[in-house]
């Protein structure tokens, strides 16, 4: 057997277990979500990020409530 394919027998092992990184699922995995980069000056960032922990909410999910009701605004449907 070809060392690569016992690397794959190791790598499709439903035991092994999970090396350090981020556990799988959540939004980043979600295909309904997509990952996208803004700038935003220092101290807004800091003021939504204390404000978001503040209330216990997620700095996406407070980005995406604050946009749609920005969008829900300006169309009308």
């Amino acid at each position: 057997m070809s060392k690569y394919a016992k690397l794959q027998i190791q790598k499709d092992a439903p035991d092994r277990p999970r090396g350090p990184g981020r556990p799988r699922g959540g939004k980043s995995s979600d295909p309904d979500y997509i990952s996208t980069t803004i700038l935003l000056r220092k101290d807004t960032k800091k003021r939504l990020q204390m404000r978001a922990l503040e209330e216990g909410q997620d700095l996406s999910d407070v980005m995406g409530a604050l946009l749609d009701a920005w969008l829900d605004e300006r169309i009308k449907i």
